[in-house]
C-alpha cells in the first residue's frame, strides 16, 4: 500500500514540475489552436493521473500511447488511449478503453469501456453498456445504443435502440427510429418511415392510414 501512494505521489509531484517548466517555456504558447482549443502541437506520450496532475498540458495532443490514472484530458488522440475516465476534446483516431470515454469531437477507430460519449460522428466501433454519438457508421453493441442523427451499419442493443436515420440493421429488445431502410429485428420494433422490414411481436410503423400496427412480421417498400 505504501509502495502504491509513493507512485502516485512521485507522478503527482512530477506532472507538475513538468507542466510548470513548459509554461515557463511558453511552449503551449507556440502550439496553433482553434476556437475550441484543439492545438496542432503534439507528444509521443501522456501519463496522467487527474487533470492538470499530467505530463502534458491538455492543449496538447498526443500521437502514440496515453495512461490515465484516473483522469486524463487532451486535444487530439491518435493511437493507444487507456484509462479509467478518458476525454479528448477534439478528435481520437485509434483505439480508446477505460470505465468511460468520452470524445467531444469526431471518433475513427474502436471505444470500448462502460460508457461511450461522442459528441461527433463515428466511424468505427462503439462498445459498451451505454454508447451515444451524434452519427455512426460502423458497428454500435451495448446495452443501450443512441445516435442522434445518421446511423449505417449494425446497431445491437440489449435493451434499447435508437437512432433518428437508419441505413442497415437494428437488433435489440426495443428498436426505434423516424426512418429505416433496412431490418428491425426485436420485441418492439417503431418507425415513422420505413423501407424494409420489422420482424417481431409488435411492429409499428406510423405514417400508414391504415395498419400502423402489425404483429410478427411487417414489409413496407
Amino acid at each position: 500500500m505504501n509502495k502504491f501512494f509513493n507512485l502516485i505521489l512521485s507522478i503527482f509531484i512530477l506532472s507538475n514540475i513538468i507542466s510548470l517548466t513548459a509554461f515557463e517555456n511558453n511552449y503551449y504558447d507556440q502550439c496553433e489552436c482553434d476556437e475550441c482549443h484543439c492545438c496542432e502541437c503534439w507528444q509521443p506520450f501522456q501519463l496522467s493521473l487527474f487533470n492538470p496532475a499530467q505530463i502534458v498540458d491538455e492543449n496538447v495532443s498526443i500521437a502514440g500511447l496515453r495512461l490515465n490514472l484516473i483522469y486524463g484530458v487532451n486535444a487530439n488522440m491518435k493511437g493507444l488511449d487507456l484509462g479509467l475516465f478518458n476525454r479528448v476534446r477534439c478528435d481520437l483516431t485509434g483505439l480508446q478503453i477505460g470505465l468511460c470515454n468520452m470524445v467531444n469531437g469526431n471518433v475513427y477507430g474502436v471505444q470500448l469501456g462502460l460508457v461511450n460519449y461522442v459528441e461527433g460522428k463515428v466511424k468505427g466501433v462503439q462498445s459498451s453498456y451505454v454508447n451515444m454519438a451524434d452519427s455512426l457508421t460502423g458497428w454500435q453493441d451495448g446495452y443501450v445504443n443512441i445516435i442522434n442523427n445518421k446511423f449505417t451499419g449494425l446497431q445491437t442493443g440489449f435493451i434499447y435502440n435508437y437512432a433518428r436515420d437508419v441505413s442497415g440493421v437494428q437488433f435489440g429488445l426495443v428498436n426505434t427510429a423516424q426512418s429505416v431502410q433496412g431490418l428491425q429485428l426485436g420485441l418492439v420494433n417503431y418507425t415513422h418511415c420505413l423501407q424494409g422490414v420489422q420482424i417481431g411481436l409488435v411492429n409499428i410503423q406510423t405514417e400508414r392510414t391504415y395498419l400502423k400496427f402489425l404483429p410478427i412480421v411487417n414489409i413496407s417498400w
